[in-house]
């Protein structure tokens, strides 16, 4: 008979199977993990957890079916990691998640439990106690994958309350805000430079945290869930997990923790595991709405300035309407004419040459500005300049 995981014990009724209450499951799992014969019902029945039957005790041949379901031990539970762990988060991230619980990136009232280590983030600390949230320490994850939720005294894990100031909310404007897009780039300790582009998807707003996405394009896409603070000018990022994409021998060992500071809407980060690394993001004015229409805006006249992949500078110029297109492009500082200009709906492509290198470009105009590739030799690099 096996023991292992959390069960849910139920008694066969006239109408069906009926749950035990939640006393006595907890009773009579704890007999079964146990290997006790019986376990005590009431005042007149028991359940014989050999041939799992509920029993009388004046005539044990009168008798119902009792059986056990597993239940995942993390049933209904939400849990938010604080960290300062001994073990690394995605340890207890998979650990709680194999066993059907939820993993939260805030905290809210929705939480559960709160995981705390011994060096937790104050501010997290904080808001946990406010809200009135338990706050335990890790070792209840074992506890409860072995026990179930349910049949654990979630006190005897509690973390003592520490005196910590009431949060005050971040200073506002908060230009990390839900939506918001951001580019820059990573420098290695090489000092090799790799685009980056995050998404902020989720922030709240008493805390100052918030989650989104970084993505390297050059990395197949690579895509990563991190997740940050921001008290005052002091910023902290972490990557967190792998969502996608990513080069093989170029995934980081998660998680990935960046300290720096937001100024002028600029992220300036240093990683803490590698001090010669550095990220720094900038973000990306919202997408304003125009009334031309695409090939309108590549009328006499129009320019446009951007970036190609977020580290060269570069700005195109069309002299002339959308159906006979000619004009110049500036990259790094030096202007060259375009050449082989072809235009097809609202689709153009042209070269141009540099050190003796030809270098195509294939651009789509849009509502918000220009997107496309460069392709120079073998390498393609996307083009993204904004209206």
């Amino acid at each position: 008979m096996s023991t292992g995981g959390f069960g849910q014990w139920f008694w066969y009724s006239d109408s069906g199977w009926v749950p035990f209450s939640d006393s006595l499951n907890t009773d009579i799992e704890r007999g079964y993990k146990a290997k006790t014969a019986r376990v005590k019902v009431d005042n007149e029945r028991f359940v014989d957890l050999q041939q799992l039957l509920q029993r009388r005790y004046d005539d044990e041949n009168k008798c119902r079916m009792v059986k056990r379901e597993i239940k995942p031990s993390f049933d209904g539970c939400v849990v938010f990691l604080i960290g300062g762990f001994s073990r690394p988060d995605n340890d207890l991230i998979k650990l709680i998640s194999d066993n059907g619980g939820l993993v939260a990136q805030f905290i809210t009232h929705h939480v559960t439990i709160a995981l705390c280590g011994t060096n937790p983030a104050l501010s997290d600390l904080a808001e946990a106690h406010q809200l009135g949230i338990p706050v335990v320490t890790d070792d209840i994850v074992d506890d409860v994958v072995q026990n179930g939720f349910k049949n654990v005294d979630v006190k005897r894990f509690t973390v003592p309350v520490k005196a910590v100031a009431p949060l005050a909310p971040p200073n506002e404007p908060h230009c990390i805000e839900k939506g918001t897009k951001w580019s820059g780039v990573f420098t290695d300790s090489a000092g090799k430079m790799v685009p980056l582009e995050l998404v902020v998807t989720m922030r709240h707003r008493l805390s100052g945290a918030f989650a989104g996405e970084l993505k390297r394009p050059t990395w197949k896409n690579m895509k990563t869930r991190v997740r940050g603070t921001l008290q005052g000018a002091n910023l902290k990022l972490e990557e967190l997990a792998l969502v996608s994409g990513g080069v093989s021998g170029k995934l980081p060992s998660f998680p990935v923790v960046f300290e720096g500071s937001l100024v002028d809407k600029q992220m300036k980060l240093t990683s803490m595991s590698d001090g010669a690394c550095t990220l720094e993001l900038t973000l990306l004015p919202a997408a304003r709405g125009s009334t031309k229409t695409p090939l309108q805006m590549l009328a006499a006249g129009s320019a446009f300035e951007g970036s190609l992949t977020q580290i060269s500078p570069i700005s195109i110029e069309f002299h002339t309407g959308p159906l006979s297109v000619e004009g110049s492009l500036t990259l790094d500082g030096n202007a060259f004419p375009l050449s082989n200009v072809a235009e097809t709906t609202n689709v153009v492509t042209f070269s141009h040459d540099m050190d003796g290198v030809q270098a195509i470009y294939t651009l789509t105009a849009h509502a918000d500005g220009i997107r496309g590739t460069k392709t120079e030799g073998d390498v393609t690099a996307n083009v993204k300049i904004d209206l």
